[in-house]
């Protein structure tokens, strides 16, 4: 772990030049004289002392710019601590201070190490707290730090409730910053290798400016002398004349060499290029500000800042993300009008990863027709990147005994108080989802509602079940982990508390399609725009090496704004890491080849086939069947009843190869149903029907569909 700040590392190059810190110059000095009081002998070993300990002192400081952990010991400078004696991990507070200063360890020995918070970066804090639960649980953790290892965690996630404005920094000016990080990512790099190295490469200097001073200091009478000092005068003088010299020439070279008039066109040239670009890089927002309106692009300082542009929320049709190369800082933010022109353009790297997600937030909320690109949505929305394994661990570890075997109650805190249940959802064979409050730390007004959907661990089992019920809920959070998708559930946190494991997910309002089609299938019109949301989900997945095993209406929830959410990843899998072997899904919509373990992406496509028919007619397909939709709705088109035929065709290779392929043949289809729409909309039918009257009105139903109200002859 990095232990350094920008105040240790000056000190650091200090003593690279006195091989002693600030504070112990005065000491030497005292020290120097009261050895030359005591003799020549004292003096001279006083000295080699002295050199010794100061190098020494300069090689534990080099070292104690890292922590670093290996099997259990703790090495901090020349210290090796034993991480198995430690007794318990405190914080320590200045006076008057709220804000705690430093760590305290404290073993049973007594000894008590100390380590500055600030010193300190807070995932190693983050680390240091997960290795001593999961490693020594025997050690009491300080709850205050425990608050603090997790404030960078929540702090990005509490932020999700939005406030009426939100300032972003846009550090668009980042020549000087980033020459200035640069310089510092640098130093900081050097802050072992570096010093030494020079020390190493000045050591002849330093011994010999050392011991001359050591010399005059002992022959202090010397200082006297007329002469030294007379020479000293001189070569100063002289040295001072060659430098004068050389700056003059110098400079009189420059001024007759940028006196020609072609040097002085070009350098004309290149100021006034190199002026524009300043002028335009300058005139560069440095502030977003984004409320319920729109955008405002600010340029200014502290309280000091004039609006430069703004644009509009409804403006905002299409947000893309531009890569030009593999470095994220040269990505663009393209946002696009409707007819498809550039409105706006942010640089990526402009914006932190904080503002990427509250502007993810902000284009969500208030322009939700606005269409993200899945590459951007993904480099936007916040990951969680904590270590599964330890917490399963420290699950673990206890005694075999649950805290509660009921379903939770409103009101249950988990968490440490974090989340409190409000209503508890609905109930599985694997645990239950509750309605969740997140309560934030930061601020008590950024509260939000989410989901907690529970997996409960087995307990008086073997060890190898527990363990896959634990590799079961590794694998499903690390999927949605590494997903974000505007037609795929959010994972917002995960954690493990009295044998079950909690993901918690954004809260979808809405219905899965089992219910929206119950009682009422749909029209051909609204199936096809559904079937194209899950294009985009599936394509996303499949790019990705991902296959969901489980497309099916009650793992589909249509949100109040028309948008579609693929939720539960609990048996997906990916290529590299496939569960082959393993009969998983609703029988209905598994195709044969997932029947006898082995998956493809083409097993989603033939759950999406069965999807359609189910929102077509109301009920499953039969199970290892290819689905005809038409023979139970005639009236629906060719197309649509040949797209789920291809969908649920029972050879893999007969279905569609990519997901591309099926989204066109959606889109003709589509165009197709609107346009047979629209002439049903603006046409009249004629019709003429003479006969008899009870005849007339019993076969023009039958024939034509239409309950004609027919009177006189």
């Amino acid at each position: 772990m990095r232990y350094s700040d920008h105040t240790s590392m000056a000190a650091l190059w200090w003593k690279v030049v006195f091989l002693i810190p600030l504070w112990g110059a005065i000491p030497a000095c005292m020290l120097g004289f009261l050895l030359t009081r005591m003799g020549p002998m004292p003096t001279e070993a006083g000295y080699l002392v002295v050199v010794f300990l100061a190098i020494a002192y300069f090689v534990e400081d080099i070292l104690k710019r890292k922590v670093k952990v290996a099997d259990g010991i703790l090495y901090f400078g020349y210290k090796k601590l034993d991480l198995s004696k430690l007794q318990s991990v405190s914080v320590g507070y200045e006076t008057d201070k709220i804000i705690p200063k430093e760590i305290i360890l404290t073993f049973k020995d007594g000894y008590i190490l100390l380590l500055e918070l600030s010193r300190l970066d807070a995932a190693d804090i983050q680390y240091l707290v997960r290795l001593i639960d999961t490693k020594f649980p025997h050690c009491a953790v300080d709850n205050t730090l425990r608050t603090l290892a997790r404030c960078q965690e929540l702090s990005p996630i509490s932020r999700n409730s939005l406030g009426a404005q939100a300032e972003l920094p846009y550090h668009s000016h980042r020549i000087l910053s980033e020459t200035f990080k640069g310089f510092m990512a640098t130093l900081g790099s050097w802050s072992r290798l570096g010093p030494v190295l020079v020390w190493l490469m000045c050591s002849p200097l330093w011994l010999m400016f050392t011991w001359c001073s050591y010399t005059l200091f002992k022959n202090y009478n010397l200082l006297k002398s007329q002469n030294i000092a007379e020479e000293l005068a001189k070569g100063s003088a002289s040295i001072l004349s060659t430098l004068y010299e050389s700056v003059q020439r110098t400079a009189t070279g420059v001024a007759e060499f940028a006196a020609q008039p072609l040097v002085g066109a070009v350098g004309l040239v290149v100021t006034l290029w190199l002026l524009q670009k300043l002028i335009r890089k300058l005139n560069q927002p440095n502030l977003l500000i984004l409320d319920e309106n729109g955008i405002n692009f600010h340029q200014g300082y502290r309280w000091i800042r004039y609006r430069l542009k703004s644009i509009t929320w409804e403006q905002i049709a299409y947000a893309d993300l531009v890569k030009t190369d593999n470095q994220p800082d040269k990505w663009k933010i393209e946002l696009k009008r409707k007819e498809g022109s550039v409105l706006h353009e942010l640089e990526f790297g402009a914006l932190e990863a904080r503002g990427r997600q509250e502007l993810y937030d902000r284009l969500k909320h208030y322009a939700p027709m606005c269409r993200i690109a899945p590459d951007l949505a993904e480099n936007m929305m916040a990951k969680q990147n904590n270590s599964y394994t330890e917490l399963w661990l420290q699950s673990l570890s206890g005694s075999p005994k649950r805290d509660n075997l009921d379903p939770l109650e409103s009101g249950h805190q988990l968490n440490e108080g974090r989340y409190e249940i409000v209503v508890k959802l609905g109930v599985g064979g694997l645990g239950a989802a509750y309605l969740s409050r997140e309560n934030s730390t930061v601020n008590r007004n950024l509260c939000q509602e989410v989901v907690l959907k529970e997996t409960i661990f087995p307990i008086f089992v073997e060890e190898s079940v527990r363990k896959q019920a634990l590799e079961r809920f590794e694998h499903e959070a690390r999927t949605l982990n590494l997903l974000s998708h505007d037609h795929i559930v959010k994972l917002i946190d995960y954690f493990v508390e009295d044998h079950r494991g909690y993901l918690v997910l954004e809260l979808i309002e809405g219905q899965n399609l089992r219910e929206h089609a119950a009682s009422n299938p749909l029209t051909e019109l609204e199936t096809i725009e559904l079937a194209l949301q899950m294009c985009d989900m599936l394509e996303y997945l499949h790019e990705r090496s991902v296959i969901h095993r489980d497309f099916t209406p009650d793992n589909l929830i249509l949100e109040r704004s028309g948008t579609l959410k693929l939720i539960d990843f609990n048996v997906a899998q990916t290529h590299a890491t496939g569960m082959t072997g393993t009969v998983v899904g609703k029988h209905a919509y598994v195709p044969p080849e997932q029947f006898r373990g082995k998956p493809v992406n083409e097993s989603d496509v033939y759950a999406m086939g069965c999807t359609l028919f189910y929102l077509l007619t109301g009920h499953d397909p039969e199970p290892i069947t290819q689905s005809k939709v038409t023979e139970e709705r005639a009236e629906l088109s060719d197309a649509l009843d040949s797209i789920i035929r291809k969908c649920t065709s029972l050879k893999a290779e007969q279905r569609y190869q990519s997901i591309a392929q099926l989204r066109e043949e959606l889109s003709e289809a589509l165009k197709a149903q609107n346009q047979i729409d629209s002439n049903n909309g603006d046409s009249f039918i004629d019709i003429t029907i003479s006969g008899d009257k009870e005849k007339v009105a019993a076969v023009s139903k039958q024939d034509t569909g239409l309950a004609l109200e027919v009177e006189g002859d």
